[in-house]
């Protein structure tokens, strides 16, 4: 009996990988262009099996499917450029490179030290997390409230937003966030300190003299991954949210959560709501 019982959970396992590994679920062919021109090429022969390749920390998963991957790590997307008018940030540069860099932000620091492991850190990238987009990403809605242009290969210059709307899937090339003296504020909610993010909201603004311009008001943990909330954009400009129960209306209205272990869609909404307002009242 106890011999059988073992054949079988081996014969389980064989299933069970062979399923896996011919499922189209691992990379399988790794490629090292030697410019930008070449790996666009490479990727666009080889369709949708194909996926550019950074740190790949998002990628040699189950849930993408990728088999050929396009590497970029002779692309010289790594440096940081603090010019005068304007911070550019290579695709490749990582999220510990943020953390390490005089040139960037308080904000985008912040945003990067989230990720808690260090290890993973040194292998995500600014442009892998674009691309990707996951569901808790706290780096894009930092960037969206900071208006972020990305420089891409096959699109030229586009908003985050638009590129992460129209779900683009051109090679991101570098960052721009211009020094117009833009005022942001971020938070994560989690249940712990490390936790995935229940939430990542971050708003940006430009404010003088009490008079709110070019509002972005940015969130993360909804399905579909990140998206800017117009409705409370527009809101906040208009003045028409004086106060916190105001703006935490309108926030329920706009917002639509699914339930699962992080939360019920009523907590997750309540506490978009909360964050929002709190992250807008203190630009005030």
């Amino acid at each position: 009996f106890r011999v059988t019982a073992v054949i079988r959970s081996s014969v389980r396992l064989i299933l069970l990988f062979e399923q896996f590994y011919s499922g189209g679920i691992m990379i399988k062919e790794f490629l090292k262009p030697a410019s930008v021109e070449e790996a666009v090429s490479l990727k666009q022969k080889s369709g949708s099996k194909a996926c550019y390749f950074g740190g790949g920390s998002r990628l040699n998963t189950s849930e993408h499917g990728f088999e050929v991957a396009v590497s970029l790590e002779a692309l010289n997307l790594t440096k940081i450029e603090d010019n005068q008018n304007e911070l550019v940030i290579g695709s490749q540069v990582t999220l510990q490179n943020l953390i390490d860099s005089s040139a960037v932000s308080a904000d985008l620091k912040a945003v990067a030290a989230h990720m808690a492991s260090r290890h993973t850190r040194n292998q995500s990238t600014v442009g892998g997390d674009i691309a990707s987009n996951i569901i808790d990403s706290v780096l894009i809605p930092c960037l969206m409230a900071n208006s972020a242009v990305l420089i891409t290969a096959e699109d030229g210059e586009i908003s985050i937003d638009d590129y992460i709307s129209q779900k683009k899937k051109s090679l991101i090339l570098s960052v721009k966030i211009a020094k117009s003296g833009r005022k942001v504020a971020i938070k994560k909610v989690a249940i712990q300190m490390h936790a995935i993010p229940v939430i990542s909201v971050a708003v940006g603004a430009s404010i003088e003299g009490g008079k709110v311009s070019d509002a972005v008001v940015a969130l993360s943990g909804m399905n579909g991954g990140a998206v800017r909330l117009n409705s409370i954009e527009a809101a906040w400009m208009n003045g028409e949210c004086s106060d916190k129960s105001a703006m935490e209306k309108v926030v329920a209205e706009a917002v639509q959560f699914s339930s699962d272990l992080q939360g019920s869609s009523e907590y997750k909404t309540y506490v978009s709501g909360v964050t929002i307002a709190d992250l807008i009242d203190e630009l005030k």
